[in-house]
């Protein structure tokens, strides 16, 4: 499995579901770029938004069949593709609730054009806070550099 963070963001961009991006990819974006091997997304805890993304990644999936049962089940969930790792979390982790996390978004273009959610800096803290794992508080020490106390 080659890793083409991109080609998975795009796909997820173009699922309609409602989605944000957090972790590394998230992390750069907002000005800290660093070394990541999956894309991260956090997703309201919602049938059609998990239909959405399998269905964007119906051709990619490595295990379709596990993929389809998450749609049905929820929760978090690593859909391995041939793009690369997504990890999903659902909504209502820690304080965060999908209401939190949607009226913190930021959009951005992508060099081909497509437009993105990300997660707001707000959303984005609150996680790396949460996870608390050294890479976690190197990632809030870097953005807090940049962007002040966050």
């Amino acid at each position: 499995m080659s890793f083409d963070p991109r080609a998975l963001v795009a796909a997820v961009a173009a699922s309609g579901a409602r989605y944000a991006i957090i972790g590394g990819v998230a992390v750069g974006l907002h000005g800290n770029p660093r070394t990541t091997f999956d894309v991260d997304v956090i997703i309201p805890d919602e049938l059609e938004d998990r239909r959405l993304i399998v269905d964007s990644l119906s051709d990619q999936l490595d295990d379709p069949a596990v993929a389809r049962r998450w749609i049905e089940a929820g929760g978090n969930m690593r859909l391995e593709t041939s793009m690369g790792v997504l990890d999903v979390l659902e909504e209502d982790i820690g304080e965060l609730s999908w209401d939190s996390v949607e009226s913190d978004l930021v959009s951005r273009v992508t060099e081909d054009g497509t437009t993105i959610a990300v997660s707001g800096l707000k959303t984005l803290a609150a996680l790396k806070r949460l996870a608390d794992r050294p890479v976690d508080r190197a990632d809030l020490a870097a953005l807090e550099e940049i962007h002040g106390k966050l």
